[in-house]
């Protein structure tokens, strides 16, 4: 047995190995784990798509959120963390105008103070040593498509691990397509939670109007932007981007954002 496999198992004899996940927007309470450290990520929520006006342009694309990931996050054992998951940007109803709007930041908070944080208005934790102390690292999501003429705007890729959204590298979404009839452009993709894994894909061709997510996400889930609306009367909604999330591991040799990120107990 090796000396990494040994410290695993002591630690689950220990019952100080273990993860947690947040998959629905909110906010909560998280009692840190016995373990001195953690490591942990965050997904802020995709901005939603503009809406088109009948007779004029289609709207814009929302947004793909940020992704942070802090690993070796210092904690007192047994101390109450707060945890923030922002939600999904709304797209905007019919006659709503044309600009997209923003998802919701995530955020881990030891009382007012910020560890770590996830948002897509440039208020992310910047990447490199964590102000609480801790390593840093992750993606920005990608920028929402301007629509063309009528069409809808495409959802930009949520942010990946070590790269940003639609850059198809570092775990990223990819991002959508606009449309090039008078309908909804593509959503992004958004990015799992589980760890850096596979990139998606830009979306390429009409037949695939959605970008792939990255990571193992699923659809435009986590942090996806959403699609804008047309200007054609028939079709003017935006829509919603993907939902923020939050996940913590800790015990030995367990970190963000590639080592033994799987669920382990």
């Amino acid at each position: 047995m090796d000396d990494a496999t040994f410290r695993m198992a002591m630690g689950a004899a220990r019952g100080d190995i273990g993860q947690k996940e947040w998959a629905t927007p909110g906010t909560y309470q998280f009692p840190a784990p016995n373990t001195g450290t953690f490591s942990a990520m965050l997904i802020s929520g995709g901005g939603g798509g503009g809406a088109g006006v009948s007779g004029a342009g289609g709207g814009a694309g929302g947004r793909g959120g940020t992704l942070r990931w802090i690993k070796d996050l210092p904690v007192i054992p047994g101390e109450t963390l707060t945890l923030v998951i922002g939600a999904a940007g709304l797209g905007k109803a019919a006659g709503g105008g044309t600009a997209a709007t923003v998802g919701g930041f995530s955020a881990i908070l030891r009382g007012s103070t910020v560890l770590l944080r996830a948002a897509s208005d440039g208020t992310s934790t910047p990447i490199g040593a964590g102000p609480q102390g801790g390593t840093v690292g992750g993606g920005d999501g990608a920028a929402g498509l301007a629509p063309s003429g009528s069409n809808g705007g495409a959802g930009g890729g949520g942010g990946g691990y070590s790269s940003n959204g639609g850059s198809q590298s570092g775990g990223s979404g990819g991002n959508g397509l606009n449309s090039i009839y008078t309908l909804p452009g593509g959503s992004g993709g958004g990015v799992g939670n589980k760890g850096e894994g596979a990139s998606g894909a830009n979306a390429t061709g009409q037949l695939n109007l959605n970008g792939d997510a990255g990571s193992g996400g699923t659809g435009p889930q986590f942090g996806g932007g959403g699609p804008g609306g047309s200007g054609d009367s028939r079709f003017l909604a935006g829509r919603d981007g993907g939902s923020g999330c939050g996940r913590a591991i800790w015990g030995p040799n367990r970190a963000y954002p590639s080592t033994n990120t799987q669920d382990m107990t």
